[in-house]
């Protein structure tokens, strides 16, 4: 019993009207050999005809000869020609797409380059220059994109790497521009990247060296910088960055990130693998940072600080082990309800959460000024198992005569 296809399948489906293929092969111990001597298929996809035409010859050990093969889509077409021999390499592909609009469903725009291999087996080499204009895909649009490159692998990879892309869009995405330019060779290398737009913008440079024989990567990422819906982000100083692939392991140095309303640093170097540890401080966040995605009802002022110390080893059993602590000073929060102000004001305002032992903590500390406390603590032994709760919670002192300007 055979379905039919629902139409929009049917409309994207490949029907071939017509062709030849002549070709001989041959598999002996998992070696494929095939020659292809006459090849030429026409049909259809959607609205576009399809075209291919040439002949090849080859095997399975990546060794092929192409005297010519011509591949067309509607007004689109890719020439592959040349060779990837025993020893030498030399083959080009030329692709000439000047109407991709509707060659596929959701796709637009134009595109046209050439990919060349050429070198030997032992040390080939990859040069691309490819230009795309005007790029849609579904909701996303690429006024213009340009990739060029020329790779090299020798006794170690080098070469370059320039992507320019411009005019990104998408809903609630509008990049103006994107650059990336990477160069340089295994043992001394860099990359920058510049990244101009909404929601977000910014810049930063990589530098790094790699060791082959030892399977390491040293590098330094400096002049970072973001701007982001609550202002701009910088790091104060370069991180140093160590991955070790045989253990792997990544070392990440102490740095800070800076903001206007905000300070985060990781004050000592985080070694992250199967085990590691990570201690970041909270040293300021100013609740002003908050301010775009508050309503108009709600205001809110202070400071708070707060650090986080957290381990792990994947190799034992059992839950990560970690302290967080959250301290808030000058805290203020004003809500309006009917029409009527709301003040709070924290004259303490401490929070904790500690997972220690197969035993989780929360701890909290509320004074409100010219007025009583809320304290507690709330524990959970075992939380993979039997989860048993216990703890105390108080109240003391607490006016609520606060709350009567809103009634």
């Amino acid at each position: 019993q055979y379905g039919i296809p629902p139409p929009n399948e049917l409309a994207v489906r490949p029907a071939m009207r017509n062709g030849v293929m002549k070709s001989t092969g041959s598999l002996y111990g998992g070696t494929l050999q095939m020659d292809v001597p006459e090849l030429k298929l026409t049909g259809n996809v959607k609205q576009n005809s399809v075209n291919v035409n040439g002949t090849l010859k080859g095997n399975s050990y990546m060794q092929w000869t192409i005297p010519g093969l011509h591949l067309a889509l509607g007004p689109n077409s890719a020439d592959i020609k040349g060779e990837l021999g025993v020893k030498e390499l030399n083959l080009d592909a030329a692709i000439d797409a000047p109407g991709l609009d509707n060659a596929l469903p959701g796709l637009g725009g134009m595109a046209k380059g050439i990919v060349k291999v050429r070198g030997t087996v032992e040390a080939p080499q990859l040069l691309a220059d490819i230009t795309a204009r005007g790029l849609r895909w579904q909701e996303l649009s690429v006024a213009q994109a340009r990739i060029e490159g020329d790779i090299k692998s020798t006794d170690q990879i080098a070469g370059h790497l320039n992507v320019r892309v411009e005019r990104i869009s998408q809903p609630d995405v509008n990049i103006n521009l994107v650059t990336l330019d990477a160069k340089g060779s295994e043992k001394q290398h860099q990359l920058q990247l510049r990244v101009q737009g909404e929601p977000v913008s910014g810049q930063l440079s990589l530098t790094g060296s790699f060791d082959r024989e030892a399977a390491r990567w040293k590098g330094t990422l400096s002049d970072t910088r973001f701007q982001t819906p609550v202002g701009p982000w910088s790091l104060t100083r370069a991180i140093a960055l160590d991955y070790r692939n045989k253990v792997e392991k990544i070392s990440i140095g102490p740095h800070c990130w800076l903001n206007p309303n905000a300070e985060l640093c990781i004050p000592q170097t985080i070694d992250a693998g199967a085990a590691g540890r990570a201690v970041v401080n909270l040293n300021r966040f100013d609740l002003a940072m908050l301010k775009p995605f508050m309503p108009d009802t709600t205001q809110a002022s202070g400071v708070f600080s707060g650090k986080a110390d957290v381990s792990w080893d994947t190799t034992q059993e059992g839950l990560p082990q970690g302290k967080v602590t959250l301290s808030g000073r000058n805290v203020k929060v004003t809500q309006t309800v009917n029409d009527a102000p709301l003040p709070v004001a924290f004259e303490t305002l401490n929070l904790s959460a500690e997972l220690h032992n197969n035993r989780a903590e929360l701890g909290w500390l509320i004074r409100l000024t010219n007025n009583g406390q809320f304290d507690g603590q709330v524990q959970v032994t075992d939380p993979q198992g039997r989860r048993n709760l216990g703890g105390n919670v108080n109240m003391r002192n607490l006016n609520l005569a606060m709350v009567n300007p809103v009634f």
